[in-house]
């Protein structure tokens, strides 16, 4: 039963975010944010804050490890939880940075959708 409501949760959250990231490029046209890690147009705060959450999930992954009993579901839950985590300081920095060009929508889009593909999956365990 579990399996088939996370299933079912998993493939109605990733419809609606399709849904809404295309009406926010056909229908707003607003586009994709094309920032990369490396990008000039970045200010080194935030580049200094992506490399500093890697740095911290390839620790706590190497140091959880240990205390790991099912492998598959702890790879998820730290890869998604890292995911959440970026979206959200991309979202802040595509706010402050460039708010009159309204990218942050895009990035609020896939904050929202890592988060509830975490608690869908966290909910239905």
């Amino acid at each position: 039963m579990n399996a088939e409501l996370k299933i079912d949760g998993l493939v109605i959250l990733l419809l609606i975010y399709i849904g809404v990231i295309l009406y926010l490029v056909f229908g707003k046209k607003i586009p994709l944010p094309k920032t990369m890690l490396f990008s000039k147009s970045r200010k080194k705060a935030f580049i200094a804050a992506d490399l500093f959450l890697f740095i911290i999930y390839i620790a706590s992954f190497s140091l959880l490890l240990d205390y790991v009993t099912n492998f598959n579901e702890f790879i998820f839950l730290i890869t998604f939880s890292f995911l959440t985590i970026l979206h959200l300081v991309h979202f802040f920095e595509q706010y402050f940075t460039n708010k009159e060009k309204k990218a942050y929508y895009h990035t609020c889009a896939d904050f929202v959708f890592t988060a509830g593909f975490v608690f869908i999956y966290v909910w239905t365990m």
